[in-house]
């Protein structure tokens, strides 16, 4: 991956996993990395259907180097001020060092 095509930056976080009298998630979520190079792309015609079949909330493409912790799909990307939900994670050749992600923006 050219290093050139990493123009966006976002924040890796986890949802915190304490639990109101509801059962609902409660507190603040952990950053786990800030300020990750990647690639932001939107999901258009052939592409989009296709990433749905996997994600059924699929709209973006995200590529990024590895973090260098393991990245779940518990974790979500905050780009500026959009929640970026991650619903599979692509390892490229199996180590480790690019991921696909694929991601639904949260409403």
């Amino acid at each position: 991956m050219m290093s050139g095509k990493l123009r966006h930056r976002v924040d890796i976080k986890l949802p915190s996993d304490t639990k109101d009298s509801r059962g609902q998630r409660s507190g603040v979520a952990t950053i786990t990395a800030t300020r990750v190079p990647c690639s932001i792309e939107t999901l258009t015609g052939r592409e989009l259907e296709i990433a749905r079949q996997v994600v059924s909330n699929a709209t973006l493409r995200v590529k990024m180097r590895s973090p260098g912790f393991v990245l779940t799909t518990r974790h979500f990307l905050l780009f500026g001020t959009r929640q970026l939900n991650i619903g599979h994670i692509n390892d490229v050749n199996q180590i480790g060092r690019e991921f696909i992600l694929t991601c639904g923006e949260a409403v």
